[in-house]
């Protein structure tokens, strides 16, 4: 199926926000913010399967509320793009990988960065002032410092 972007009734994620996404656990910058995001979190859950994705470099809907958010554009905007770039590299070698142009559903771009989770919680999450409530960081650690990995939810020795 082709969906043209002017008619795009998808969401528009910033690619960092694939690895936030994952890991929230209901804090943020503000209450509108957290409220948002929750909503962002709610939107894909709710149409996993058939949820649409755009990936960008520019504010996205978790942006929208965001206190950094100035103009339309974040104040702290060059490392925001630094995080996105380190994220896209790792999707960009992935197998699924179609181009920026290209609309994606949720579970193959998570599946894709969870792939890679050891590489992109190193680059991604040094000096993230979020690490210590992030679900998705906490569980990633844990993979690194034991060499375990999840699976159902359980730890599997590797």
């Amino acid at each position: 199926m082709v969906i043209l972007l002017e008619n795009f009734k998808g969401l528009r994620l910033r690619f960092h926000h694939i690895v936030c996404l994952q890991g929230f656990v209901g804090y943020g910058y503000s209450d509108s913010f957290t409220r948002n995001l929750q909503s962002v979190v709610e939107k894909i859950a709710d149409g996993y399967t058939n949820r649409i994705l755009k990936l960008t470099f520019s504010p996205d809907e978790v942006c929208m509320l965001c206190p950094n958010l100035i103009d339309g554009m974040c104040k702290m905007e060059e490392k925001i793009i630094r995080l996105d770039k380190a994220v896209y590299r790792v999707l960009k070698k992935s197998c699924f990988w179609k181009g920026l142009k290209t609309l994606y559903r949720p579970g193959d771009v998570f599946r894709a960065v969870n792939r890679n989770s050891l590489v992109i919680s190193r680059v991604v999450c040094r000096g993230c002032r979020w690490q210590d409530v992030c679900a998705w960081f906490k569980m990633n650690r844990v993979k690194a410092i034991t060499n375990c990995h999840v699976v159902g939810g359980e730890l599997i020795r590797c």
